[in-house]
C-alpha cells in the first residue's frame, strides 16, 4: 500500500477489518485449514 494511502486511513474509524490472502498463507504458517484433520470440511 502506498505511503500516502496508509497515512490517510485511520483504523479506529472502522469496526471490522478484512484481510485477503493468497496461496502464500498456509498451514505451515500456522493458519488453520478448511480441509484435512481438524478442518471444517
Amino acid at each position: 500500500v502506498p505511503t500516502d494511502t496508509r497515512n490517510s486511513i485511520d483504523p479506529a474509524d472502522y469496526k471490522h477489518i478484512v484481510f485477503f490472502t493468497g496461496a502464500g498463507m498456509s498451514a505451515e504458517s500456522g493458519v488453520p485449514t478448511y480441509r484435512g484433520k481438524g478442518g471444517v470440511w
